[in-house]
Parts: C-alpha cells; sequence; structure tokens
C-alpha cells in the first residue's frame, strides 16, 4: 500500500547554460564551466522535495573545443534515486543512514542532495519554510560576497567598491595565491575600503607553510575575519605549526576533508580555528 508521504517519482536535472560565465578558483587556474545539479522528489500526496548542488569541469576539452557539461553527479544521483522510490520522507532519517553507509563516495554529495530534498519535502508538509522547520529563529544572519580572481589591483579595489554601495559589510578576496602579489593587492584593498568593509582571504590550499605564516602575520596586522585555506586540507601538521605562527582564525577549504569524522579529527588535532563545511557534504 502507497502512504501519502511514499516518494512516487524522482527525477534530476543537469543545467549548464552556455550564458553562464565560467570562472576560475586562483590566478594559477584555467576557467571552468559550472553545472548546477537539481533533485527533485515527488510524494504519493503530490508534495516535492528539492536540492541542487554544482559542480564543475575544465571549461575547455583537450583539443581546445567548449567541454561538454560535467555530469558526473548527475549521473550518480540517477544512480541512486531509485532507491528512494517507496521510502517515506517521514523515515527520511533511516533512508539517509542507509545511503551513507552504503556509499563508496568520500564526499557524499548525491546522498547529501536526497536528504536534503527529503527534509525539504517535510518542511512544506508542515507549510514552513525549511531553516524554520529546522529550528532556526534568527530574521538576519550576517553575509558576505566573494571576488572572483581580477587581472589587476584596480579591479578588486572597484568590485569591493560596488559590495559596499550594494550594503555588504564583508568581502572574502579570491586571489592570484602568488604571495607577493597577494600582499600587494591586500594591502591596497584594505587601505582603500578597509574603514568599510571587513575580509577573508581564501588561497585555495596553494600556499606552503612559510608563505602562509607570512601572509597570516599581515592579515592579523589588518583585523582580517579568517584566512582561509591557506595549506592542504590534510596537512593537519602544517596547519598546527602555522596556527601557533599566526594570530589570524584559520578555516579549512572544507572541500577536500568533508566528512564529519575528519572534520572531528581536524578539530580534535588544533589544527583550525573553526572548519567550513555544509550539508551539500554531509546532509
Amino acid at each position: 500500500m502507497i502512504r501519502d508521504f511514499d516518494i512516487v517519482r524522482a527525477r534530476v536535472y543537469a543545467v549548464a547554460p552556455k550564458a553562464t560565465p565560467s570562472y576560475r578558483w586562483t590566478g594559477q587556474d584555467g576557467f571552468v564551466r559550472v553545472t548546477d545539479n537539481i533533485l527533485r522528489l515527488t510524494a504519493a500526496n503530490g508534495l516535492e522535495g528539492w536540492s541542487s548542488n554544482t559542480s564543475n569541469k575544465p571549461e575547455k576539452a583537450e583539443d581546445g573545443s567548449v567541454a561538454e557539461p560535467d555530469r558526473s553527479l548527475a549521473d550518480r544521483l540517477h544512480h541512486l534515486a531509485p532507491q528512494v522510490l517507496g521510502a517515506s520522507a517521514l523515515e527520511r532519517e533511516a533512508v539517509s543512514e542507509r545511503l551513507m553507509r552504503r556509499s563508496n563516495d568520500p564526499r557524499k554529495r548525491s546522498e547529501s542532495l536526497i536528504d536534503i530534498a527529503l527534509w525539504d519535502l517535510a518542511a512544506r508538509a508542515a507549510d514552513e519554510p525549511l531553516w524554520r522547520f529546522l529550528g532556526g529563529y534568527r530574521g538576519e544572519i550576517p553575509v558576505y560576497a566573494s571576488t572572483p580572481v581580477f587581472e589587476t589591483v584596480e579591479d578588486y579595489i572597484s568590485f569591493v567598491g560596488t559590495l559596499v554601495e550594494r550594503g555588504y559589510g564583508a568581502a572574502k578576496l579570491h586571489t592570484r595565491c602568488d604571495p607577493d602579489w597577494d600582499l600587494t593587492m591586500i594591502e591596497a584593498v584594505h587601505a582603500a575600503l578597509g574603514g568599510r568593509m571587513r575580509f577573508m582571504l581564501d588561497v585555495e590550499q596553494r600556499y606552503d607553510l612559510r608563505a602562509a605564516v607570512r601572509v597570516g602575520r599581515h592579515l592579523a596586522e589588518l583585523g582580517f575575519v579568517w584566512f582561509e585555506a591557506p595549506l592542504p586540507d590534510g596537512d593537519l601538521a602544517a596547519y598546527r605549526e602555522l596556527r601557533r605562527a599566526v594570530d589570524v582564525p584559520l578555516i579549512p577549504a572544507g572541500n577536500t576533508l568533508t566528512t564529519l569524522g575528519e572534520l572531528r579529527t581536524g578539530i580534535e588535532t588544533g589544527a583550525w580555528d573553526h572548519v567550513r563545511t555544509g550539508p551539500t557534504h554531509n546532509g
């Protein structure tokens, strides 16, 4: 017998419009094309739950042509989604635990999207937004904007100035990941806009320990909120040494070590001041 909250249909969409701008993580990387992977679960009573996460691949194929969109996450969702059919959204914890335990994907992105969609469906049944259904109570929270990687210092100053005009109170700077150039840019942007904006720096795990210490000390002097991914996430010993050498708070990238167990190890060993993760990795 089919019950009202049993999942009867699962649809997966991989959306990668050619009009979507490509981007790059650092000045050392090529541009990537982004795919938005969307999961849509439908229950027998007609209620739906949605979730999404992005994936990406290099913008150009090896022959120089425009690469096809990345479908790896969507393909895995197509493989997993049938396992949810017939399950009840009211038993989402049991469904998610079963999927997580069976998974051989260390990042758990597909399983997490199923978990989120089940929770979204339950929240819609309660006629509540998901954040409130999960116990949220704040009417507002702080936000920040992230910069792309620009070619000139002037471009950074102009972009951050636009963020100030739009009401943002903080910005995370993505950079070339060349310590000398990065410091020049950081100091110029802070001198121009530091009185009206708080800053974070993200170097995508591209520094060595010596560069991280050097830049981290400058960030502490300038009052940066945090220093993100100065070193490879997995090098916990180097992070502990860096943390002893600088006063700016350190956080990992959050997309290499992603499981709760890995994050717990980093916290317990004193590698970081805070962690960076999200439900699209851990449900």
